[in-house]
């Protein structure tokens, strides 16, 4: 499992965020934006020409960034956001003299801004590339047309407003969707990610009453996915399909849609051979899909699941 982490400087206070006026480094502001490895320096460039190239990051603010940044849940994928970098200098930037100071404060400032930026588009438009998306669709027969979410995200705007109110820990939930199968995907996704799932082999139909090895492949199959409760070494590894295993397959085929038998048939024996690679691109594409939706607010809705 990659780290998860949250800022130690989250416990630390730091004179030289609150001590320094933002108008002090207007200048390492416009050096910084030229030099920086930024991903979008035209857009980092503009938001501080419109603010006279002065400091916006208060304190909470980059906490607050830095929380959101390396929250499983808001950043499943672990995307770099600068985040790293940033935790790095606020912990280091009072060992420099204060002429370094105003150079790092403007490092941090112009890093968290082009991270916000990316970080945005992330939570609310997504990975797909909705352009090569739309060619796919044009090249089938059936005519396809997929809704995606309307709202348009003025991201600068959204920035500044909660910089101003520190209020960006608001904005990060409310770029998220809100429906509960969306956190339940990126949990499943990281549930995945430790699992090795145990062969299924191909053979004849299984119901319960059935005796023989695949009984004890499905078992451990099924131990693995969740759907069976580990029991005693000696259970799993006797080979008699019984009533236990044949409810813990039903509850896998719910799960995937298949017709609830509760009998091992091939289609079942298909879908348990699907590798754990699989499954996750499956799953991260239904995540991404999620932020192209539009929003649902209000506190009842109806879901209906097309496969």
């Amino acid at each position: 499992m990659k780290k998860l982490f949250l800022s130690a400087v989250m416990a630390i206070n730091l004179f030289a965020f609150t001590d320094i006026k933002p108008s002090c480094c207007q200048q390492e502001i416009i050096q910084g934006v030229n030099t920086l490895d930024l991903v979008d320096p035209i857009k980092v460039n503009g938001f501080y020409q419109r603010r006279n190239h002065n400091l916006q990051w208060d304190l909470q603010d980059l906490n607050d960034f830095l929380k959101a940044a390396n929250d499983p849940i808001k950043n499943y994928l672990f995307s770099d956001y600068h985040q790293d970098e940033i935790d790095a200098l606020m912990q280091s930037v009072e060992s420099y003299e204060p002429f370094e100071q105003r150079q790092i404060l403007a490092k941090i400032d112009l890093l968290a801004t082009d991270g916000f930026f990316m970080f945005a588009r992330d939570l609310t438009v997504g990975l797909i590339n909705w352009i090569e998306f739309q060619s796919l669709l044009s090249q089938n027969e059936t005519q396809l047309v997929w809704e995606k979410n309307p709202k348009v995200y003025n991201y600068e705007r959204d920035l500044s407003l909660s910089l101003k109110s520190n209020m960006l820990e608001v904005l990060f939930e409310r770029y998220l969707p809100l429906e509960s199968e969306y956190k339940n995907l990126i949990r499943a996704y990281h549930r995945y990610e430790d699992i090795t799932f145990p062969v299924v082999d191909y053979g004849k139909h299984m119901k319960i009453g059935d005796y023989g090895y695949r009984a004890t492949q499905l078992k451990a199959y099924l131990v693995a996915t969740g759907d069976l409760k580990p029991m005693k070494k000696g259970y799993i590894e006797f080979p008699t399909y019984d009533q236990m295993l044949s409810n813990a397959l039903k509850r896998f085929q719910k799960r995937h849609y298949l017709k609830e038998t509760g009998e091992l048939d091939r289609v079942t024996v298909l879908y348990t051979r699907k590798s754990v690679a699989k499954k996750r691109e499956l799953i991260k594409l239904n995540i991404e899909r999620h932020k192209l939706f539009s929003k649902i607010y209000d506190g009842e809705y109806i879901t209906i699941n097309i496969p």
